[in-house]
């Protein structure tokens, strides 16, 4: 089974393209749509199972004192709860600690409202915006990562990258994975992945 996802598309003018195709080249995404706005959510499962696996993977959070430490500084600006993020890498943009379900909905809605954002972030003037999420669930019988082994799990992998051009040539993005190992009972029993994101900005 797969999940497929499609947002709202606009389409780019003649400038906003040659950015949007050196941004995609340097956060290493999958194309240059021909819009302004884009979203593309991809999951693939093959059971229902797989699916329970994937919708734990999402909900695991990491531990609050990680991303405090992370965070630094800014720590007393993070949430209460579901922390998945440590700092703002633009306005209203957090860079992400972790995937999470709420990240993705936050990446979400960061490209589908760019209107709202070019009208209270102080000039500057949001021309495209790119989210893509792909993940994908495995059962192996045998897995090694980072040295450690695991037998009879479900291996949870996840990817993520967002991109934003403004109207001066600027450009802000990140490229973030995460690996979730599962026993068959859908405990966790370790993640990959998670820490400061790879963020680009020009």
């Amino acid at each position: 089974m797969t999940r497929r996802i499609e947002r709202t598309k606009r389409q780019l003018n003649g400038i906003a393209l040659p950015l949007c195709l050196l941004l995609m080249s340097s956060l290493a995404l999958t194309g240059c749509p021909s819009v302004t706005q884009s979203v593309d959510i991809h999951r693939v499962f093959h059971s229902s199972t797989e699916e329970e696996m994937l919708q734990i993977a999402e909900s695991t959070y990491p531990a609050r004192a990680d991303v405090v430490a992370a965070a630094g500084p800014d720590a007393a600006r993070l949430p209460s709860q579901y922390l998945w993020w440590y700092r703002d890498i633009s306005f209203n943009v957090h860079a992400p600690y972790a995937i999470t379900a709420e990240s993705i909905v936050h990446y979400t809605g960061v490209v589908q409202h760019l209107d709202e954002i070019r009208n209270t972030a102080g000039g500057r003037v949001w021309l495209f915006g790119h989210f893509q999420y792909h993940a994908t669930v495995d059962y192996r019988a045998s897995y090694v990562d980072a040295g450690q082994q695991f037998e009879n799990v479900y291996v949870v992998t996840m990817d993520m990258a967002l991109g934003l051009l403004t109207s001066r040539t600027a450009s802000v993005g990140f490229t973030k994975e995460r690996v979730v190992v599962l026993n068959a009972a859908g405990e966790v029993l370790a993640i990959f992945g998670d820490g400061l994101a790879e963020i680009t900005a020009t």
